[in-house]
């Protein structure tokens, strides 16, 4: 018996992390200054950078951005 060659088939993509509004409590962030409020898309580790106190979810605010205000 011979052996052969198994096709490699295409690997399972991973889907992609959504983006998550966080505010930055660590002076040491590399994502922004402490006190911002920024959109990351962190996925697995998520969770670590909260328990760490690195960055605290915010809930989403439906309102208008003040900019909006000054143009109308």
């Amino acid at each position: 018996m011979s052996r052969r060659a198994v096709p490699r088939s295409a690997p399972v993509p991973k889907p992609e992390p959504e983006k998550v509004r966080y505010r930055i409590l660590s002076k040491r962030c590399i994502w922004g200054r402490k006190g911002e409020i920024v959109e990351l898309a962190l996925g697995h580790r998520e969770r670590t950078l909260v328990m760490s106190g690195v960055l605290e979810r915010v809930e989403t605010e439906d309102r208008p951005l003040k900019s909006a205000d000054e143009e109308g």
